[in-house]
């Protein structure tokens, strides 16, 4: 099985799958998605198939996948083509020269962002250290050892056989089912091969974002301004050029997810984007452990959406008056919180955390300072001060801005409590996974910021009637 027919099959499979959801494309922001989403999805799910579908003996990993991944495939777009009567084309209005002209310029630039990292992966085996000290060890010792052998605790490893171990021997897999995948496929451990997708991964973003924000009745030129800042993201291309993180997947993931549900508010009879967002949010965990927070915050999200408004506000007031008492507890009682916490199961090892386990520490701020004045965002940040407030009326009026502010306001306290109330602000402080953390949220913010330039004059008449937002 070669690794060209795998990556056939991987686009066939993800784009079957979105377009099964969303109904057969039939504009041009349909295809976006489906080619967008679809990559990303595709990837995805070959990878869950590859680790469903395992064998003993890794080198028949390539006979199983395919086949399952061709035949869901087929089912995929035979579903999509039955509903195809369901997607109702819009006729595009005309656009101005003007704003032709930024559309194209937008793309050729994001286009020469993407043709260096392109080269470096292909150049360069995996450099970062966490990539190949942590995340490429399982499949490269499942692809030389041609036997699939569970990574386990160093505990149980010693008094078993057959198993294997490492210090992140209970990190998520996903990501190594498909570079195994992969390395079957090309019947060789060839790194930049098993790290092109980290390239598919960054275009899929952009053009996924760019059909969302289309779908969401964002002007061409402002969605594809949008994917070009997210092409120009200093730390999003390092994190391509120096493929092996898992952190630019947990953040395609969020801001897919996110903006799968908002077109399903927007189209509450496309049920189709409610079920890709949830399956997208139900992917976070399996990515990396990080995952499972943005899970529950997206899962609280659409909850709360669908509540009335006095539920809601009570919900608020709920979710504040909790963060000040714990604010303040660990402020004014932390020594009986932390004694607390350590009689419990909450903390596995509490003697291996250096001073107490909550408490104030005011270096984690660091992390705020850092995404303002760092290279890694450009002006990201400071453009979230000039335009929040310029376009506050769009928070006013349309429900989908203010859902997306509150999930970014909810993942900003959540990593401010990590970086200032617990041991990890001494990642603030070296910056070495603080970023990675932002990152997780930025393409999130970037969906944000295009929000706030919608087109439609008064959005929440449309969302406020449908069954999506109460």
């Amino acid at each position: 099985m070669s690794y060209a027919l795998i990556a056939a099959v991987i686009v066939l499979l993800g784009t079957g799958l979105v377009a099964a959801a969303i109904g057969w494309p039939r504009d041009r922001t349909a295809w976006g998605l489906v080619a967008g989403l679809g990559l990303f999805a595709g990837m995805i799910a070959c990878a869950l198939l590859a680790g469903l579908l395992m064998p003993e003996r890794s080198d028949r990993l390539p006979l199983r996948v395919p086949v399952a991944a061709a035949l869901l495939a087929v089912a995929a777009w035979g579903l999509a083509w039955r509903r195809r009567a369901m997607a109702q084309p819009k006729p595009a209005p005309a656009r101005p020269r003007a704003a032709r002209l930024v559309w194209w310029a937008a793309w050729a630039a994001a286009a020469l962002h993407l043709w260096p990292l392109a080269r470096e992966i292909w150049l360069r085996p995996a450099f970062p250290w966490d990539a190949w000290a942590t995340w490429l060890i399982k499949p490269k010792a499942w692809f030389l050892s041609g036997r699939f052998e569970p990574y386990v605790a160093p505990a149980d490893w010693l008094t078993g056989e057959g198993t294997r171990t490492m210090v992140g021997w209970n990190y998520p897999e996903l990501s190594a089912w498909l570079q195994l995948l992969l390395a079957q496929a090309r019947g060789g451990w060839e790194e930049p091969l098993l790290l092109l997708p980290w390239f598919a991964l960054l275009v899929a973003l952009l053009v996924g974002v760019y059909a969302l924000a289309r779908r969401l009745e964002i002007a061409p030129a402002v969605a594809a301004v949008a994917a070009y800042a997210l092409a120009s993201m200093p730390l999003l291309d390092s994190h391509v050029a120096l493929a092996g993180y898992l952190d630019l997947w947990v953040a395609t993931a969020v801001v897919f997810a996110l903006g799968a549900w908002l077109c399903w508010l927007r189209e509450p009879r496309s049920r189709g984007y409610l079920v890709l967002a949830i399956g997208l949010a139900a992917c976070l965990p399996l990515l990396k452990r990080e995952g499972l927070v943005w899970l529950v915050l997206l899962a609280g999200l659409m909850v709360y959406a669908r509540c009335g408004p006095r539920l809601r506000r009570g919900m608020l007031l709920a979710g504040g008056v909790l963060a000040v008492v714990l604010v303040l507890a660990v402020l004014l009682a932390g020594d009986a919180v932390n004694g607390w916490l350590a009689g419990t199961a909450l903390i596995p090892n509490p003697g291996q955390t250096e001073g107490p386990i909550l408490a104030w520490r005011p270096e984690g701020l660091a992390i705020v300072v850092a995404s303002f004045g760092a290279d890694n965002w450009h002006l990201l940040m400071l453009a979230l001060v000039l335009i929040v407030p310029y376009r506050a009326w769009r928070l006013r009026e349309d429900p989908c801005a203010r859902l997306v502010g509150l999930f970014l306001l909810t993942g900003w306290v959540f990593l401010l409590f990590l970086f200032c109330l617990t041991p990890a602000s001494s990642w603030a402080q070296s910056e070495t996974a603080a970023h990675r953390l932002v990152m997780h949220l930025v393409p999130a913010t970037v969906l944000w910021l295009v929000l706030l330039f919608g087109d439609s004059t008064n959005p929440s008449r449309t969302a406020g009637e449908s069954d999506g937002v109460r």
